[in-house]
């Protein structure tokens, strides 16, 4: 140990392979951090050690628009296993966790996140060499739980975009004849219109920090597309005029603000019939909200109805949507199947019901 011209006592040394230095205004300081790194190496990361190492080190990776997503997950987790030795958690410790998650009501798809998060996590103290096998290898999600479906807009908002005019705000429009996101549809630009080819380029999105917007990546690799743009469409966006090579078709010069936006799709929504007082809420400033029955992601569902009932195959419907797995288009599909399916039991129930009406009369 010595002592360095700053006053500062130091002492270096190699454990575990690598040089480590110590640095305390006493020699005892010094050898009191010694023995807490000593021990520290000992028993290996704990859980919420990991876990901040992992967060600092992927969060710039992760993309805005999911981080609350992911932080979310990871203080679930680090209130669950807080400071046991990542070391010490096994698959079943993992498996228990899902089962307390279950218990308390969770969704699958948030279950099926948290797994993912705290697979993450022990991969980064695996590559850390803090564990030599994956906990998590072998662990699923628990059976049955529930799971939120998209519901289809209603009949009368879906004509109310069809009937769209050139006045109207045009997102919905936008998501309805393109099937992109929301936030790809607000990152459209007059350049990504090929009016000859008849097709539009979906390669980037809209996230909001706070109320402002910034231009990200889709949402996944496989977001970025080529649609065909379709003559409703194209003829809206004709009796509009085309805007300047650089502009967007929602904002102009620049996106749109998220206030801006909720303003105008709530708007859209009274304009057309398609909002209702909410009486049991009110804004800051005590007045009524008012509830769009008009959703933007349902719009972009039945994107998917259309392209259902066109017969159009599953898989070109993935790369139609920008899905990454085709399991997610399968799942709508599947959900597009089951509603007419009903819709068909609801009209064969109402016409056997008529029928037998009918002979009842005749036998009289």
């Amino acid at each position: 140990m010595y002592r360095r011209p700053d006053g500062l006592f130091e002492k270096k040394l190699t454990i575990g392979g690598k040089r480590v230095a110590f640095r305390a205004k006493t020699e005892r300081e010094v050898m009191q951090k010694i023995a807490a790194y000593e021990e520290k190496q000992a028993r290996g990361l704990t859980f919420e050690e990991a876990a901040a190492e992992w967060w600092a080190q992927h969060e710039p990776q992760i993309r805005y628009g999911s981080v609350h997503v992911y932080k979310a997950a990871m203080a679930r987790a680090v209130e669950y296993f807080g400071k046991d030795p990542v070391r010490q958690i096994e698959a079943a410790d993992i498996n228990a966790f899902l089962q307390y998650m279950a218990k308390r009501g969770y969704a699958q798809k948030t279950v099926r996140n948290q797994l993912t998060v705290v697979r993450q996590i022990f991969l980064y103290a695996l590559m850390a060499r803090q564990i030599r096998a994956l906990p998590t290898d072998g662990v699923a999600i628990p059976q049955g739980l529930p799971s939120t479906t998209r519901t289809l807009a209603p009949v009368s908002a879906v004509e109310a975009v069809k009937g769209t005019t050139p006045e109207d705000f045009l997102l919905p429009a936008l998501i309805l004849y393109t099937g992109a996101r929301c936030g790809e549809a607000l990152a459209l630009q007059w350049q990504d219109i090929d009016f000859d080819a008849g097709t539009i380029s979906i390669a980037k999105a809209v996230v909001y920090h706070s109320n402002r917007p910034v231009i990200s990546e889709t949402k996944t690799r496989q977001g970025v597309r080529i649609v065909p743009l379709l003559s409703p469409l194209r003829d809206i966006l004709t009796q509009r005029g085309r805007g300047e090579k650089g502009e967007y078709l929602i904002g102009g010069g620049e996106p749109i603000s998220k206030s801006a936006l909720n303003k105008r799709w709530e708007a859209y929504c009274r304009a057309h019939g398609l909002a209702h007082r909410d009486e049991a809420r009110s804004d800051r400033a005590g007045r009524t909200v008012w509830a769009c029955e008009l959703n933007r992601h349902t719009l972009r569902h039945e994107y998917a109805t259309i392209l259902y009932e066109a017969g159009i195959d599953a898989k070109v419907a993935q790369e139609l949507l920008g899905h990454a797995d085709l399991s997610t288009t399968m799942q709508i599909y599947t959900h597009i199947r089951q509603n007419r399916l009903k819709e068909a039991a609801g009209v064969l129930d109402s016409f056997l019901t008529q029928k037998g009406t009918v002979k009842a009369q005749y036998s009289q």
